[in-house]
């Protein structure tokens, strides 16, 4: 017998996971945009590669996170090409504090954390990314009425 914290929640339409997940704002994400802003003001250009930014492992597979938090985005017209948003260069200036963490379902964001951070509460600290990640089931009966099913 299965125990139930170890029990898959699946649609029952089409069978798709209904894991939503939490992203926090680590100080490695914040280190990675620092290091993406200084590129876009050498070239001149808000547009990027993430092979030009001489990106970790760590900070390459975790950098696409930070557009959960809308302080970046793709480039529509150049595929793999990113640029920082207008809320990523006010969050870098440190006009605006934003949440610390986002919740994430499909690949799409469904909640923020009430608790605001702001770019100094970054300086000086060890930059890191999470190891694991929180997350929930949603309720099937949400994802009906209140989401597309795919």
């Amino acid at each position: 017998m299965m125990k139930e914290s170890s029990k898959i929640e699946r649609c029952p339409h089409c069978f798709a996971s209904l894991k939503a997940f939490w992203h926090r704002l680590s100080p490695g994400l914040v280190s990675d945009l620092v290091k993406a802003i200084q590129l876009v003001h050498s070239k001149n250009k808000n547009e990027f590669s993430l092979h030009d930014l001489d990106l970790s492992n760590s900070e390459y597979n975790n950098f696409q996170k930070l557009r959960f938090h809308a302080l970046i985005a793709k480039v529509q017209e150049n595929k793999g090409s990113w640029l920082i948003t207008a809320r990523g260069g006010q969050f870098l200036r440190g006009e605006i504090t934003v949440p610390v963490s986002v919740q994430t379902f499909r690949n799409k964001v469904i909640g923020h954390a009430v608790e605001q951070v702001h770019i100094s509460d970054y300086k000086n600290k060890i930059q890191e990314f999470d190891s694991q990640f929180a997350y929930e089931y949603q309720r099937s009966d949400i994802i009906q009425t209140k989401l597309p099913i795919t």
